[in-house]
Order: C-alpha cells, then structure tokens, then sequence
C-alpha cells in the first residue's frame, strides 16, 4: 500500500510526529495495531519497521504515527516532507478492542517513554465509551508533547518524571501503585518497556485488576512468518510461543512470560 506524507514534525528531542494519508483504510485501524514502513527507496535497510498508530483523522484518511530517530531507517524517515510517498503493509497486528471485554466503561492507561502511544490512539478511541485515566511515566520534562494529546481524552492525568522536573518524581508504578489504593478500574491497558510491563503484570495481579498489554518486540516480515517476534505465552495451563505480530501485540498480562 502506498502512503502519502501529509506531515512530518518534530516534537522532542530526536522525536517526530508524522501524518499518513490512507484513505478509507486509516479508519479501519484499532489501538494496538501498527503499521509496518519500508524506510529507504531501495533494500537498505532491508528491513521495514514496525510503528503503532497514536491518532487516527478518519474523516480526511489521515493516520498519525509517532517515532524516534535512532539509526538508518528512522533518519531517512524523519527526512521525509509532505508529498512523500511511503510503502506501508497495514493494519497489522490484534488490536486492544479484540482482546478486552465489550462492556468496558473505565480503563486506566498506564504508558512508558515512547510505548505510550498505542495507548493514545485507545484513549481517542474510547473517549465516548468509558472514563479514562492515563498514567504515563518520562525520563524528564523535555517528554511533555507525548503526553499532551492525553488531556483530551482522559478524566486525569497523572504524570511520573524520573528526574522529577514534571508531576510525581519516580516511576510509573509508583504511581500506579499509589492510585490502586484508593480505587480499582475495571481494566489496565499497558505499553512501554518490557522491565515496565513485567512491574506492571505483577502490581495488576497483586491487586486483582485484569490487564492487557501491548508487547514491543523486533520484527522482520511483520506478518508471522518469519517468527523473529515470537513470545512465551501461558495458554490452557501450558506455554507456547507466539508471534506478536500476528498473534499480538496485545495480550492478558498473566499470560505473558517476561523472562525470556
């Protein structure tokens, strides 16, 4: 599929905002689900990457993704402008809305660094369905533009700096821990890195709080054949290993394996 850079703009320090126009496939997409970009006009990098879709613009068929320079692929994206044409596989992936129950009328969003974004897209999704709350941890201040499209659509936002320089000084599930003490949500939605995520499971299951999260892994073909992606899953009392690309990204916290 082709895509057309609609923008392109830099946010934070090493991190871009880009919209993507698709058409009628932009409002097929669900929080959870990632869009997979060739980043070069030939094979190198051979490789495409895989980036969750934060915002969706449904009536002009506009998909926002938001990503982090990091090395060859990401650099030749963030040089892309308006008009640009980009090779995309989407919609990839299981989305938050396949995994959860149907009757969810209050989901805590609990997001690290730039895993937070499969949670935004969710949080736009479900603005008009359930109360929400995001809990979202940073390494500083410097952050604040990837929490901001968060107030639209959330009852509070709680905000966790490690550096202390926004909000409550520390960890995201510090926070969490805190805000589970006064009250239990019906749901917990999760993204960020796998040390987060692990915490995370466990807080959920000490305070007897179902939760689903959405796995970060490297990926290859992005399709599930290739099964670079694959995850230890506990499924009828045993484990098995699946791909988070086509089994996944979202998943029961309990049923996931965070040691391998």
């Amino acid at each position: 599929m082709k895509g057309i850079v609609y923008s392109n703009d830099l946010i934070s320090p090493s991190i871009y905002n880009m919209g993507i126009q698709l058409g009628d496939t932009a409002e097929s997409i669900q929080a959870g689900q990632f869009v997979h970009v060739r980043c070069g006009q030939s094979y190198d990098p051979l490789l495409r990457r895989p980036i969750s879709v934060c915002q969706i613009d449904a009536e002009n068929g506009i998909i926002y993704i938001t990503y982090q320079v990091k090395g060859k692929g990401t650099r030749w994206l963030a040089e892309q402008v308006r008009g640009s044409k980009l090779d995309i596989l989407c919609p990839l992936g299981n989305s938050f809305e396949a995994v959860m129950p149907a009757d969810i009328n209050e989901i805590w969003l609990v997001g690290g660094g730039i895993g937070v974004f499969p949670l935004q897209l969710l949080a736009q999704q479900y603005k008009d369905k359930a109360d929400i709350v995001s809990i979202l941890g940073f390494r500083s201040d410097e952050f604040k533009p990837l929490w901001q499209p968060f107030e639209q659509y959330s009852k509070r936002v709680i905000i966790a700096t490690e550096d202390g320089s926004y909000g409550y000084k520390g960890l995201v599930t510090d926070e969490l821990t805190l805000a589970l003490r006064a009250h239990k949500p019906q749901i917990i939605a999760g993204c960020g890195p796998s040390k987060m995520l692990k915490s995370l499971a466990c807080i959920a299951e000490q305070y007897d709080v179902p939760c689903v999260v959405s796995l970060e892994e490297r990926m290859g073909c992005g399709i599930g054949a290739c099964l670079v992606c694959n995850c230890k899953i506990k499924s009828d009392g045993e484990w098995h290993y699946r791909r988070v690309c086509a089994d996944g990204p979202v998943f029961w916290s309990h049923e996931v394996s965070f040691d391998e």
